[in-house]
């Protein structure tokens, strides 16, 4: 008969290892928090969190470059954005034009 095999199976990436309390300290599946929003995610998945999906990472406005918090953006593009064209406020009225910097 084959020798039973050694070590545990970790809970988080279920593989088999020989130490357990150790590997648990540096197991991609283990999870950590995020340091821009808080948010626990997986060790092997924080990079990608932080890029691409954190409300709170760094993003650039595609209209005038400025630098703000994801979660700022659509604001900063409808409201505050210089580049960003005016809009009519009157009701089922559709009109955009020149941009904000222009406005009076």
């Amino acid at each position: 008969a084959a020798p039973a095999p050694r070590g545990e199976i970790c809970p988080l990436c279920h593989q088999r290892v020989e130490k357990l309390k150790s590997h648990k300290k540096k197991c991609p599946q283990r999870q950590v928090p995020c340091k821009l929003c808080k948010t626990h995610c997986s060790f092997e998945t924080l990079e990608k969190h932080m890029r691409d999906e954190c409300e709170n990472r760094d993003v650039n406005c595609n209209k005038c470059d400025a630098v703000m918090k994801y979660k700022d953006l659509n604001y900063h593009q409808l409201c505050q954005c210089e580049c960003g064209l005016v809009r009519c406020q009157n009701d089922g009225c559709g009109w955009s034009g020149f941009p904000r910097s222009e406005a009076e």
